[in-house]
């Protein structure tokens, strides 16, 4: 937009580069106040999708009025212009990105940032070209018909003003010429932006139907937080047959070469949920001695949970599980790999 707005405000209306600059700003301010609002409140909430939508929507509506204007059109109405389509930019752009970073892993989110950047500059240098096209196509058919309707004295200036392949010196033309390329330069910005609009609607529709994922707080929502949410591999599995009541030893942890054991750094998880026959145990680590806070999970072999309890001080534990049957223990605590052990409630066999 910006590069169009320049020929925009030179060639049409016959502002200095530095005025060309400055009447800009309202585009400018509405990218500024949209981005830094949209970035505010997506972080309290993590909701980013309307904004795209709504983006969307003023991006299409500001280029839609933008291909109204001519070499007259009263500037405030431009400015209105301008500032609905940096609205709209403004959540776009950024939050696209953003978009993007939130449904890649950590590691991949260079790679990710790269990619949509390369495919915006990619998208920028083609528009610009294409866009740049037209203009060019336009002013020299609206040069043409506008010296046509000059008369005689209109077809002397030959080439049409715009063949030649220089920018016209706009003070050096008589009145009546500098209006027909005024017009002319206003009417080819205004189609630019009209020809413009079909694509914003495109990239509208299609971020109607982004799916919208809730905002990641940190790069620690990729990791499980807790080991008891997932089911252990059957390797992991080493089988111990268990009469209920009875104290039952949690297999002993691994240790990753920490010095000492760490306490777990979750919170206290409530004595679990399911009252049934009591399992008790005691977490120890691979030389024996007890591993306090270690969190003790009880689950279904179908990989249902059904109790969850954190080893005192001792490394003691107790569970209820909901009745015979073969379940699976696991064990983790910081500085340790996960364990995991089948045990038998009742008489009935392991499966």
């Amino acid at each position: 937009g910006t590069v169009f707005f320049s020929q925009y405000f030179q060639l049409a209306r016959g502002k200095s580069p530095t005025m060309s600059g400055v009447m800009t700003i309202p585009m400018i301010a509405g990218l500024f106040l949209s981005s830094t609002i949209s970035g505010q409140v997506i972080t309290k909430t993590g909701r980013w999708k309307a904004w795209l939508v709504t983006g969307g929507f003023l991006v299409t509506a500001g280029l839609g009025l933008l291909g109204t204007i001519r070499y007259d059109t009263p500037y405030w109405h431009v400015a209105v212009f301008m500032f609905v389509m940096g609205l709209g930019i403004g959540m776009m752009m950024q939050n696209l990105v953003l978009a993007t970073q939130n449904q890649v892993a950590p590691e991949d989110l260079g790679s990710a940032s790269s990619v949509v950047t390369f495919f915006r500059s990619l998208g920028g240098a083609i528009g610009v070209s294409a866009l740049g096209a037209v203009l060019g196509n336009r002013v020299t058919q609206y040069v043409k018909d506008g010296l046509a309707a000059l008369g005689p004295e209109g077809a002397k200036l030959g080439h049409g003003g715009t063949g030649g392949g220089g920018i016209p010196d706009l003070d050096k033309l008589p009145e009546p010429f500098r209006v027909v390329m005024e017009s002319a330069y206003g009417h080819g910005v205004g189609d630019v932006f009209l020809y413009a609009a079909p694509c914003a609607l495109i990239a509208f529709i299609v971020t109607i139907f982004i799916k919208e994922v809730a905002l990641k707080t940190s790069a620690a929502n990729d990791a499980p937080t807790e080991a008891s949410d997932q089911a252990p591999a059957p390797a992991a599995v080493e089988t111990a047959e268990v009469p209920v009541p009875a104290t039952v030893g949690a297999a002993g942890l691994v240790s990753e070469g920490a010095a000492g054991v760490t306490s777990v750094d979750t919170a206290e998880a409530p004595h679990d949920t399911v009252q049934g026959t009591p399992v008790h145990g005691v977490v120890r680590g691979a030389e024996g001695a007890p591993v306090a806070r270690a969190a003790v999970t009880l689950i279904s072999l179908g990989g249902r949970q059904l109790g969850r309890s954190v080893a005192r001080t001792d490394g003691g534990y107790t569970l209820d599980a909901p009745g015979s049957g073969s379940y699976v223990l696991i064990a983790s605590a910081d500085g340790f790999q996960p364990q995991a052990s089948t045990v038998v409630v009742g008489d009935e066999a392991l499966a």
